[in-house]
């Protein structure tokens, strides 16, 4: 079973072990930052940041179908708790 991805993580709070998972867009406007900078080739910068790009997109367009599914099956719920309550 593969591993599940995991992310860099920022204090909630200095005080405290509380940690906030932070979204995979902070993070590869962290790594693009760094490569727009020049670091490393420009072949390598190119490819590397349009698979980032295309990742970013990939992932938005999930979540946004997540939501959509989301929202129908809470429609469906309701109306069934409608129907039989």
């Amino acid at each position: 079973m593969p591993k599940p991805k995991t992310y860099r993580r920022k204090p909630l709070d200095q005080g405290t072990n509380e940690t906030e998972v932070q979204p995979p867009s902070e993070l590869t406007e962290h790594i693009m930052a760094d490569l727009e900078v020049g670091k490393g080739t420009d072949a390598e910068s190119n490819s590397i940041l349009l698979a980032i790009r295309s990742m970013n997109k990939t992932m938005t367009d999930g979540f946004d179908t997540l939501e959509m599914t989301l929202a129908s099956t809470q429609a469906s719920l309701v109306s069934l708790r409608n129907r039989y309550y």
